[in-house]
């Protein structure tokens, strides 16, 4: 469309380049943060769950 009109509401300045490199999540770091972060939170919730459990013994 803004090659066919020369009124049109923006001006091509420079055509679109491919990247250089590729830009992608790096696997290995995501997996490593989520199993840390999975290891933390059952540990967390070990922790809740036995301090529920002694807190209905304990009544």
């Amino acid at each position: 469309m803004a090659e066919v009109k020369e009124n049109f509401a923006f001006k091509i300045i420079d055509p679109p380049l491919a990247p250089d490199k590729k830009a992608k999540p790096n696997r290995g770091q995501v997996v490593l943060l989520a199993l840390v972060a999975a290891l933390f939170l059952g540990i967390v919730a070990a922790f809740i769950r036995e301090y529920i459990e002694q807190i209905r013994e304990k009544k």
